[in-house]
């Protein structure tokens, strides 16, 4: 016993030369810690016994490098003279912008407007003026539009008669015919009941109570819009308002190349309705494709509705 007593002694007294425990004045032998120790047994990747190594993980759990951002198309010099004058509101009172732009160094070409993440594409007439009208349909609306240089500039539009408007848009951009009909009944407006339409073939409207107007790329592949208004004082804001939407192209007999197997034989569209400050878009709408030859009995059409009630 006296010989094991002497080892453990002798043992200790070898531990705190090196450092690894110490002596306090109590006589209590308390463990030291060195500063390089690793105290959680922590082994990282290669069985190494040392500290957190991110480089020893794989790639996918390593922070990436932010990805280079895309170069932006640069300003080109604009002669002297060739500057853009553009008049745009800071405020409408049922959601129709009217934008001009005068640049005599601009005749003929093409401009690009955007209002409300919806693009349309105007002219510049022989003394190199642009007038346009686009439709907002937020409470604080967006327009931006192409300047001389190729930049963008853009500017905000308060719609200040959105809590009363009441809106039905037909968007599609297929380079087809399409057209909206609104059934104004005589149960909710005096009179007879109202067809309201856009003529797809004259371009001519039917009005109502509300009204039809189109905003398009003359037919190209592009936006385009029939957009039908019900004006505030108008609008017996209750009951429902039928409306369907023409496949003008296709008409009473489908014929190439508005028949299957063409991409214009189902043309996809969406209806944004705008309700008194609350727009509701109805995506994904989409005409079948029909068989070469087939008859229809009346045109081809898809029918909806909205409720006029707030």
């Amino acid at each position: 016993m006296a010989s094991s007593r002497a080892l453990i002694t002798r043992l200790a007294g070898l531990l705190c030369a090196a450092g690894l425990i110490y002596a306090p004045a109590d006589g209590a032998q308390r463990a030291v810690i060195p500063p390089n120790a690793n105290p959680q047994g922590l082994v990282a990747p290669g069985g190494s016994q040392r500290g957190f190594d991110p480089g020893q993980f794989p790639n996918d759990l390593q922070p990436q490098p932010e990805p280079e951002p895309e170069p932006q198309p640069q300003p080109q010099p604009v002669p002297p003279g060739c500057a853009d004058q553009v008049s745009v509101p800071s405020g409408v009172a049922e959601g129709l912008v009217d934008i001009a732009i005068v640049n005599p160094c601009r005749q003929g070409q093409a401009v690009r407007i955007t209002g409300d993440d919806l693009d349309y594409e105007f002219q510049f007439d022989g003394q190199g003026r642009a007038k346009a009208q686009v439709p907002i349909f937020r409470e604080s609306g967006r327009i931006t539009w192409q300047q001389a240089d190729g930049s963008s500039s853009a500017r905000s539009v308060a719609f200040m008669g959105i809590r009363d408007a009441f809106k039905i848009a037909l968007v599609w951009t297929t380079k087809v015919e399409l057209a909206l009909h609104v059934l104004e009944p005589s149960a909710l407006f005096q009179g007879a009941n109202s067809d309201v339409y856009r003529d797809g073939q004259s371009g001519r409207s039917s009005d109502g109570y509300g009204r039809i107007q189109f905003y398009s790329r003359a037919r190209s592949a592009g936006i385009n819009i029939d957009l039908y208004s019900l004006p505030m004082q108008r609008n017996p804001r209750r009951g429902i308002l039928p409306f369907h939407v023409d496949f003008v192209s296709r008409g009473k007999q489908a014929a190439p190349p508005y028949c299957q197997g063409s991409d214009l034989a189902a043309p996809a569209f969406e209806i944004w309705v705008l309700r008194y400050g609350k727009l509701e878009k109805r995506t994904n709408q989409r005409f079948g494709a029909a068989p070469c030859g087939t008859v229809f009995s009346v045109p081809a059409y898809m029918r909806g509705e909205a409720t006029l009630t707030p």
